[in-house]
């Protein structure tokens, strides 16, 4: 930009060969008749390159497939998609305390809330009227099954800690004498 009198006044941009930019650039012809989309090649050159219709058309233009979102399955790292076979699935009580770190901050029902949605959703929790929740955590073998209960805590910890909160949690097997926490 320049200043001239108090005003302003854009300078003009260096010219983009037609040439060097059909290569890339597909054509806008979606909206017909559009003035401020059929003169792409002069005056609105940057407002385009910013608009969805130049993202559709781009993407059309590398053939990908455009249609609506399909969540995909959730699947733990290292598992299969599709139950690994012999996994099996314990139902876990978990005891959910979660504290303020002092009398000066707030959070705890944030805390809470984010624990229930981002940690306890993929094992199907159901809080139990005695306040516990009821997890099925699915397994392949002890060693796995312990794994992924440690890594539950610490996830419910850290997600408490980012709310200045602190987690007293604990879990038991049911019908077992598995405890973690």
């Amino acid at each position: 930009l320049q200043l001239q009198f108090g005003q302003f006044h854009t300078s003009p941009s260096p010219p983009v060969p037609e040439i060097q930019r059909s290569s890339f650039l597909p054509t806008m012809s979606i909206t017909a008749g559009n003035p401020s989309i059929d003169k792409c090649s002069s005056i609105h050159r940057n407002t385009c390159l910013s608009s969805p219709l130049w993202c559709v058309g781009y993407l059309r233009h590398r053939n990908v497939e455009i249609g609506p979102y399909e969540k995909p399955a959730r699947t733990r790292p290292g598992q299969p998609a599709t139950g690994g076979g012999d996994a099996k699935a314990a139902t876990i009580f978990l005891s959910l305390r979660i504290e303020n770190n002092s009398k000066f901050v707030r959070g705890k029902k944030r805390a809470t809330e984010d624990i229930e949605r981002y940690c306890l959703e993929k094992y199907n929790a159901k809080r139990r009227p005695d306040g516990e929740y009821e997890l099925k955590v699915p397994y392949n073998s002890q060693e796995d099954l312990d794994q992924t209960m440690e890594e539950l805590l610490g996830d419910i910890a850290s997600q408490a800690d980012d709310r200045n909160c602190f987690s007293e949690s604990n879990a038991h097997m049911h019908d077992a004498d598995r405890h973690w926490g």
